[in-house]
């Protein structure tokens, strides 16, 4: 049960008492009146009680003592282990091992991830891995049990920036024909051959998705069919 105190006679004299979840007891000075210091401690009471207390002093450790806490929690394969130790050594470590966990924010992390590439020479994909990493890290410390922050700063705003890595390296759009447009081109060629073995040749690769020579073209689902095939010169 939280209690006050009279210490002294500031502007600011009382101090509250209260039990943590270990059991101990915890104190927060600095309150003008009794009731705003019994207020306090009666909130933390209920927020302990209903699982959602964190510890203002959790988050003073440092990044690099919680990834120490964090890698010893894991069971992953050798590859991604290799990985994330070089990316935590390479990356997150130098900038981040010696800050505070409840220091970090969103704002100084992405401009972190932005400025990784001109800083280090890295390819802004490896940036993404890094910055995704220091989510995971970063999330679980806001998932322990109490919470050692009270969110996870590293995770990334939906919707936000421009559109960068596989969205770009992508190749062009395939093209895809409707069953009417694969009819079309089925009739167009063979007005030009002047064979009718060459409509039904279009017409069956338009609409199974098979070559004369037994090979499938990649299909879409519903009713639209791939278009991107070579062009036959008809002589």
């Amino acid at each position: 049960m939280a209690y006050a105190e009279k210490r002294g006679k500031g502007p600011q004299p009382w101090r509250v008492k209260y039990r943590l979840p270990s059991g101990i007891e915890d104190s927060e000075s600095g309150f003008k009146t009794k009731a705003a210091a019994l207020a306090w401690g009666r909130d933390q009471e209920a927020r302990i009680r209903e699982g959602r207390w964190a510890d203002p002093n959790a988050g003073n450790i440092t990044v690099s003592e919680w990834i120490d806490r964090w890698l010893a929690m894991q069971d992953v394969g050798i590859s991604t282990e290799n990985n994330r130790e070089y990316l935590i050594r390479r990356y997150v470590r130098p900038a981040w091992g010696n800050s505070p966990l409840n220091s970090l924010s969103t704002e100084l992390i992405t401009r972190w991830e932005n400025g990784l590439p001109a800083r280090t020479g890295i390819s802004r994909r490896t940036a993404r891995d890094a910055r995704s990493l220091l989510c995971t890290i970063l999330g679980d410390a806001a998932a322990a049990k109490p919470p050692l922050i009270p969110y996870n700063p590293a995770l990334r705003p939906r919707n936000r920036g421009r559109r960068t890595g596989r969205r770009l390296d992508r190749g062009p759009q395939r093209v895809w024909a409707t069953p009417l447009q694969a009819l079309l081109v089925a009739e167009r060629a063979a007005l030009l051959s002047g064979r009718d073995e060459d409509f039904i040749m279009v017409i069956t690769i338009g609409y199974t998705g098979v070559f004369s020579g037994g090979r499938p073209v990649r299909r879409r689902s519903g009713s639209r069919v791939c278009a991107v095939q070579r062009l036959m010169e008809v002589r």
